[in-house]
């Protein structure tokens, strides 16, 4: 038989085809065992016909085999074996037309102990393991033939084995509402078995398998001679669990830990009647960890090397040496290191959703469990029904109704490989089926209705929600088809399906009511939740709700930071405090019996452990602790583990959810407003160089789907604090136009100028002029603007996210800023600190922790004085979008902070000014990173944060429809600075100088004429004014000459998003764009001056006479002398100025001619035209 188990395992396709010598001993080991204890599988009812064999476990497997077979007793005398049940058995042996053996008289069902025996064992350890068992069943029941009793139904199996499997189950101790189902059974049963006989075990199903619900069962139930009496567990060991919880940060060191753990206890208690059990829970998930922990369970689940001191080689060495037994022992020394074994072995369970390699699968039993079928589904609500003793209308109602309900769940679940956004994963589970059938119950009963429409709606929602391509209600609509009910049911909005399970705190005990999974855009849940005080009870305040962020700094992603959050939501779960999780997906799995809310009670307490690895604890658990995990919907669908999703209720919350209707149609209107403002309108920009689509993206700065609602929620709280305001009384054009405002901070500057050629282009004035009130053309001017709006209290201080373009500030730039806006104090007592920090600069949160209430309360202690001290921290990020979850982080450990300060209430002599600078590239924003914040923070896009130099160039909005000649007309005062053309100048010389060539080849030409160029500029300023008013002249004449409308370069430059994106900032491309149009003309100019060497002549040394000096000026001031018009040096074939400006030489042959008087090829020309 074992052969042909052997072979047909064999034949498999899959993980179940490796078998080995291995599990042909553990398939005796078992047989044996349970035909030794035998008469403890006999339901109460049914009455035991043998007596306990006394099978020794130290024999040799032949010798146990002979024994069995050989083992002779005369049963005739014993009174309990029923007449009628021996006829039939010796019948049935008679019709074998063999003589039956006197071990043959005792029996189950038809089937002789030693057959039932082999029955168990194979399903114990082969048919446990497959999906297709009734395959296997055909295959062996051919294989049982005499000496074993004959099977000729393949039934007979299956029945037999979950006979026994139930016997087990009824000892067990359940709490209601735990349904008795064949996944539940066998797990139960399984581990009974596998912890008894210390077999390693590996529990293999998908979440809601009852996996870890088996684990608890087993850890309360299995107590030996503590069992409550007549449970024939008290016939069995007692045992003491010992959980590992796995996951990445799993290392081969703690599971070796919490093996000699378990040995040790073992060998405390020196009895056979206890055992220790190691469970690896998620042991899948270790298999992720680059440190590969599991690689130390090929010697601990070896038989014989259980607990050897030389397993702890297998950190640095792959290969274990056996422990040497020497050939020749004595039966008692025999005798002594069986027992030793036994003692130092210890029982093994792993708990996974899915098979790990053959390797180590093969080291012990499996039992897998597949997708239940819609029989085992309604099996299993039904033993979740069967608590309500009243059987009254509203359960009938739901009985009825069940076999629907779990051909509806069937349906959705096949639905959802169909997903057209990828969602593949098994999102939704039976945890989610079994929650739903509670719920169904708990509401009827709730609202005194039967089953309807609108109680079952309200219940799939918040069941199966979280997904938006497949919809589950729709599903059960169909499948179900309830009529709709009578009375009122409940709130099935997506707020209130939020707030239903908020309110049901103390429901939570019986299942009821799951802890919640918020799915959301930047965040969004937790804004919500923290400004929607009637989401609440009303026990409930707000601030007594705890958040902890899962830190994001390098460092903190190890193990010790991850119980100091342990440590943290144990202290909330003891207190009775809700808390909201986020961005902690690496301790999510440290919460898993927790989540699973299968309680221990003491004293009318609860207790759940809590725990990372072997460090694990009995927290106890509050009546009203609620738990709330808050996720990014793309990272719960890429990151989060299949178990944690199931587990919890899945809610998605974003600020588009939460929104009244006028709300909605605000944010419509807001979002229309966006895409007009963003969109180009093609009969305007006819004739413009335009290169580039924009998108609204990238017009507003960490634009998103969920920017129009949050901008627009925000501002309905800051205009109605009062939720109950009524739609009719919000004034919707008031609204509108503030949400403009915020969207509007978050624009680029080019994308404001370019509204002019947009399809707002009838209100892009009013946009403009708007804009350039905003104080966002550096970020002195912000800071300006900000300081002198704060209150002098820490609770005016002012929070601001700015994204830029630019480059970071440098300590020099800080310094500068610091001196600018120290110069706008009144008085002497008036003082502006300015720090600046970097997120990088930080490995851990609390070393930037540390930094802000340093920052903070680092002048606490000084006392008030006359005048006001303004303290400005500015915590600049480099590559924003990469590090958009590190700045999250750190905004929230920022508020965290003020937070604390204003409980204290504690008065400061500086007002607070607190700046995230995110610098952000042109290729990547509007994808990732998300800047809308909304609450405490005020969100802006600042072009250039560096000050404006005047001198350079004038603010942009002095730009607008103003042509760049008009710039260097007249040198006037601006804004307390003069605006100098000969910086401009010298800016261009450089590159003017490059597009010169000379016609006769000499390239030392080159260099002195920069030289000499540059010395003129520089020291001779009636050359440098003459010079601008040349060029003033060209740049006219090239403004009236050009034939595109408007000739408007500032708009030009705007259209150009290539232009802007290779300059880094709007600022760079409005220079560049200067110089472009200065440097053509400024290389004409100078082509021309040096024409044979003239440049020499105009420098005032003793080689140069000062008349021919004088001359040079006065011929190169007068333009009707020295010509040079536009028209006459621009290419012939593009009409624009020429890329390569030949400077010519009159010198014969192509000589290199130096000339000693002044423009003399101009003077030789005009005398020549006079002649002729």
């Amino acid at each position: 038989v074992l052969a042909g188990a052997q072979n047909y395992m064999r034949e498999r396709k899959d993980e179940c085809s490796f078998v080995s010598l291995r599990d042909v001993e553990r398939a005796m080991r078992v047989m044996l065992w349970f035909y030794s204890n035998i008469r403890h599988f006999e339901p109460k009812q049914e009455i035991s016909m043998q007596k306990n064999i006394p099978v020794s476990p130290f024999m040799d497997i032949d010798e146990q085999i002979d024994f069995l077979y050989y083992f002779r007793e005369d049963y005739s005398n014993n009174d309990l074996i029923e007449n009628s049940l021996l006829e039939e058995n010796f019948s049935s042996c008679s019709s074998s037309h063999e003589t039956p053996d006197p071990y043959l008289r005792s029996f189950i069902h038809g089937i002789d102990y030693i057959s039932y025996s082999l029955i168990i064992s194979l399903s114990i350890c082969y048919r446990a393991r497959l999906q297709e068992r009734d395959v296997f069943d055909k295959s062996m029941i051919h294989l049982f033939r005499y000496p074993l009793t004959q099977i000729d139904d393949y039934t007979v199996i299956h029945a037999e084995v979950n006979r026994r499997q139930q016997v087990i189950l009824n000892e067990m101790i359940l709490r209601p509402n735990i349904a008795k189902n064949a996944a539940l059974r066998e797990n139960v049963f399984m581990m009974f078995v596998c912890i008894e006989l210390k077999i390693p075990l590996f529990v293999i199903g998908k979440p809601g398998s009852s996996k870890s619900l088996a684990k608890s069962i087993i850890s309360n139930s299995m107590q030996g001679n503590r069992c409550p009496d007549g449970s024939i567990l008290q016939n069995f060991k007692q045992i003491q669990i010992m959980s590992y919880q796995c996951s990445q940060l799993s290392t081969a060191d703690g599971i070796i830990g919490v093996f000699k753990s378990c040995r040790t206890l073992q060998r405390k208690t020196g009895s056979n009647k206890f055992t220790a059990c190691v469970v690896l829970d998620e042991v899948g998930l270790a298999e992720d960890s680059p440190l590969l922990p599991l690689k130390v369970l090929h010697p601990l689940l070896e038989d014989n090397d259980y607990g050897s001191d030389e397993i702890e080689k297998v950190v640095e060495q792959d290969e274990i040496v056996p422990k040497h037994i020497p050939d020749v022992m004595t039966e008692e020394e025999k005798s002594k290191a069986e027992s030793d074994d036994m003692m130092n072995r210890v029982a093994f369970i792993g708990i996974s959703n899915w098979s790990l390699d053959p390797a180590k699968m093969n080291r012990g039993i499996m039992v897998a469990r597949g997708d239940p079928d819609i029989d085992e589904l309604v099996a299993s609500a039904k033993g979740i029904c069967e608590s309500k003793v009243d059987k009254g209308p509203i359960q009938k109602s739901i009985d009825k109704r069940i076999e629907l309900l779990a051909r509806a769940y069937y349906e959705l679940t096949s639905n959802k490989a169909h997903s057209k956004k990828g969602e593949t994963r098994d999102y939704f589970g039976l945890r989610d089926f079994y929650s739903l059938v509670k719920m169904l119950v708990f509401i009827c009963y709730e609202y005194g209705a039967v089953l309807n429409r609108s109680i079952l709606h309200h219940a799939v929602k918040r069941n199966f929600g979280g997904v938006s391509d497949v919809d589950p209600v729709k599903i059960f609509d169909h499948v179900v088809k309830l009529p709709i009910g009578s009375k009122k049911g409940p709130d099935s909005s997506p707020l209130g399906l939020i707030k239903a399970n908020l309110m049901n705190l103390t429901r939570s005990f019986h299942g009821e009511t799951r802890y919640l999974l918020l799915l959301t855009e930047n965040y969004a849940a937790l804004n919500i939740l923290l400004r929607s005080p009637d989401m609440w009870p009303t026990h409930q305040d707000i601030r007594d709700i705890r958040v902890i962020f899962g830190s994001s700094f390098p460092s903190d992603q190890h193990y010790s930071a991850v119980c100091r959050n342990i440590n943290r939501i144990k202290v909330c779960m003891e207190s009775g405090k809700t808390i909201i999780l986020l961005n902690l997906e690496n301790l999510y799995e440290s919460l898993y019996d927790a989540l699973n809310q299968y309680y221990m009670e003491m004293n009318n307490q609860r207790y759940v452990d809590l725990g990372l690895g072997t460090h694990r604890m009995k927290c106890r658990v509050h009546n009203n602790f609620k738990l709330i995990v808050v996720a990014d919907t793309e990272t719960v669908r890429e990151r989060f583990p299949t178990p944690l999703i199931n587990r919890l209720e899945k809610h998605f919350l974003t600020m588009s959810t939460v929104l009244t209707e006028v709300g909605v149609v605000i944010s419509k209107q807001l979002v229309d407003w966006a895409n007009k403002f963003s969109t180009l309108d093609k009969n305007r920009i006819f004739g413009f160089q335009t290169r580039g689509n924009f998108t609204v993206g990238d017009c507003f700065i960490g634009f998103h789907d969920d920017t129009p609602p949050s901008i627009v929620f925000h501002v309905m709280k800051e205009m109605y604090p009062d939720d109950s305001t009524p739609d009719t009384e919000v004034d919707t054009a008031a609204v509108l136009e503030r949400c403009q405002t915020l969207l509007l901070r978050m624009a680029t500057t080019d994308a404001v100028l370019r509204v002019k050629n947009s399809l707002l282009s009838l209100q892009s004035g009013d946009i403009i002029a708007e804009y350039f009130k905003l104080h966002l053309s550096s970020l002195e001017e912000y800071l300006r603007h900000v300081l002198s709006s704060i209150s002098n209290d820490v609770t005016g201080s002012h929070l601001t996210l700015a994204t830029t373009h630019s480059r970071l500030l440098t300590d020099r730039d800080v310094d500068q800023l610091r001196h600018r806006l120290s110069t706008d104090t009144e008085t002497e007592t008036d003082r502006i600190e300015i720090t600046s920090l970097s997120l990088q600069q930080f490995q851990t949160e609390l070393q930037y922790t540390r930094e802000i209430q340093r920052f903070l309360r680092g002048d606490a202690s000084i006392e008030r004085r006359e005048g006001s001290h303004k303290k400005i921290l500015l915590i600049q990020c480099e590559r924003g979008a990469d590090n958009a979850k590190l700045i999250a982080c750190a905004r929230h450990k920022t508020v965290d902070e003020l937070k604390d300060l204003r409980e204290e209430k504690r008065e400061f002599n500086f007002e607070v000014c607190l700046v995230f600078l995110i610098q952000l590239s042109r290729e990547v924003h509007g994808s990732k990173f998300v800047s809308f914040c909304g609450g405490e923070w005020t969100t802006v896009h600042i072009d250039d944060i560096r000050s404006l130099d005047y001198k350079e160039l004038p603010p942009i909005s002095e730009l607008i429809d103003k042509p760049i000649y008009q710039l260097f007309e007249d040198e006037r005062e601006e804004f307390g600075v003069t605006i100098s053309r000969s910086i401009r100048l010298q800016q261009c010389v450089q590159s003017a100088v490059s597009r010169l060539v000379d016609t006769n080849g000499s390239e030392k030409r080159t260099l002195i004429r920069l030289q000499q160029f540059i010395q003129l500029m520089e020291r001779n300023e009636t050359f440098s004014q003459t010079l601008c008013q040349r060029l003033i002249t060209l740049m006219r004449e090239q403004y009236e000459s050009s034939n595109e409308p408007n000739n408007n370069w500032l708009l030009q430059t705007a259209n150009c998003g290539e232009d802007i994106q290779s300059s880094g900032t709007f600022r760079k491309a409005i220079n560049l764009r200067i110089n472009n149009t200065i440097t053509p003309l400024l290389a004409e100019l100078i082509a021309c001056l040096d024409r044979n060497g003239n440049l020499e002549l105009a420098l005032y040394n003793e080689e140069v006479p000062e008349c021919l000096f004088n001359l040079w000026q006065d011929i190169f001031r007068d333009e009707r002398l020295l010509v040079l018009q536009y028209r006459d040096i621009v290419s012939p074939l593009t009409l624009l100025p020429r890329r390569r400006v030949p400077v010519l030489s009159d010198g014969a042959g192509g000589q290199y001619f130096k000339a000693h008087f002044p423009f003399s090829w101009m003077i030789n020309q005009s005398t020549s035209q006079i002649l002729s």
